[in-house]
């Protein structure tokens, strides 16, 4: 088999193969970046503005281990991360075929899925997120992660159901094989 022949076929087994194929990874990286900007600024309000007193007063022992100087690079990377995992996760969301529909379903599975058990830990083992503290950090992550998603089927929630729409459609015409 020439490489020709091989690399046309590999191109019909890629699950990039069809309309995703729009979705380039290129696209992902500046989706995640917004996506991660987004959920940055809004925790950035929340906790160091709107709701800083609330947390200063009612969050326990949060005062005796906070650093005195975070470390942004690593709170930057917590974004990327969650960004990273909700943009790949978001066109394996079949939670109906609206593109907002999917990406508030995202943002609240991705709240469950990784901020819930989180703040059951905490408040197992600290007296960091205590009662009160507790409901309203994940009411307020349920909300920026559903931010998160709505954004993320902002930027690419059509091309995503336009590919779910017409599977395995080529975004240019196949390569033409002969022996």
């Amino acid at each position: 088999m020439t490489h020709p022949e091989y690399a046309a076929k590999f191109e019909k087994c890629s699950p990039l193969y069809g309309g995703l194929q729009m979705i380039t990874l290129a696209k992902r990286a500046g989706v995640t970046l917004v996506v991660a900007g987004v959920m940055l600024t809004l925790n950035s309000l929340w906790y160091a503005v709107l709701m800083r007193g609330f947390y200063d007063r009612d969050s326990g022992s949060w005062g005796a281990i906070a650093r005195d100087d975070p470390s942004f690079l690593f709170i930057g990377l917590s974004f990327l991360t969650l960004a990273t995992l909700m943009t790949i996760a978001y066109p394996h969301v079949s939670f109906g075929r609206n593109r907002w529909t999917r990406g508030l379903a995202l943002g609240i599975m991705a709240a469950l899925v990784f901020i819930m058990p989180a703040s059951f830990y905490y408040f197992g083992t600290t007296d960091i997120l205590v009662g009160e503290v507790m409901v309203a950090d994940i009411g307020w992550h349920l909300i920026e992660e559903s931010a998160a998603g709505l954004t993320i089927a902002a930027l690419i929630g059509r091309q995503v159901a336009q590919a779910a729409r017409e599977p395995n459609q080529p975004m240019r015409e196949p390569v033409e094989v002969t022996p």
